[in-house]
C-alpha cells in the first residue's frame, strides 16, 4: 500500500480502494490457505486425488469477499462418498447390487450378492471447527498486518 501513498501528495481515493481491496482479497486467500492445511491432512487417501483436488475458493460480489475450502468439481462426487457413506450406511439405506451380473467377485474368488457399503467419515463436516480457528486466526494476523502497513504509510500512530 506504501507505493499509493507518496509524500508531498494527496492520496487518490480510488487507488486506495483499488489496493485495499486487493490487500484484503489477500488475506482472505492467505487465511482460506490456513483453513486448507488443517482440512487436507485428515482427507482419507485412497489415490490421493481428493486431498490434492481440495482447493480454496475466492469469490468476490458487493458484499466482499468469500471464501470457501472444498473438493474442486473433478472430485466433489467422489468426496461426497466418503462424506455421506454408500449402500446402507449412505442416503438410499440399501444395499450395493451389481447391475448386470449375479453377483460381486471380491478378492479371493469370494462371490456375493450384495455389499452393504462404507461408512460416513464426515472428513469436512469434522475439520470444521478447526478449519474455522485457523481460518480466523490467519485472518485477524492478516488484517493485523495491512493495518500497520496503512499507519506506516500514513505517518499514523502506531
Amino acid at each position: 500500500m506504501s507505493r499509493i501513498i507518496r509524500e508531498g501528495e494527496p492520496p487518490n481515493p480510488a487507488g486506495l480502494f483499488e489496493a485495499a481491496d486487493r490487500a484484503a482479497r489477500k488475506v482472505a486467500r492467505d487465511a482460506g490457505n490456513a483453513a486448507l492445511a488443517v482440512v487436507r491432512p485428515r482427507i482419507p487417501r485412497a489415490s490421493g486425488q481428493a486431498a490434492e483436488q481440495t482447493r480454496v475458493r475466492v469469490r468476490t460480489d458487493i458484499e466482499g469477499h468469500h471464501v470457501t475450502v472444498g473438493p474442486s468439481k473433478k472430485v466433489a462426487w467422489r468426496a461426497r462418498y466418503f462424506e455421506e457413506g454408500t449402500g446402507i450406511y449412505g442416503p438410499r439405506h440399501r444395499p450395493i447390487r451389481p447391475r448386470k451380473a449375479k453377483a460381486f467377485r471380491l478378492p479371493g474368488g469370494i462371490e456375493v450378492a450384495s455389499v452393504k457399503g462404507q461408512r460416513p467419515r464426515h472428513t469436512y463436516r469434522d475439520s470444521k471447527p478447526a478449519a474455522d480457528a485457523a481460518f480466523q486466526a490467519a485472518f485477524e494476523a492478516g488484517l493485523r498486518d495491512i493495518d500497520a502497513e496503512i499507519r506506516r504509510s500514513t505517518g499514523g500512530p502506531g
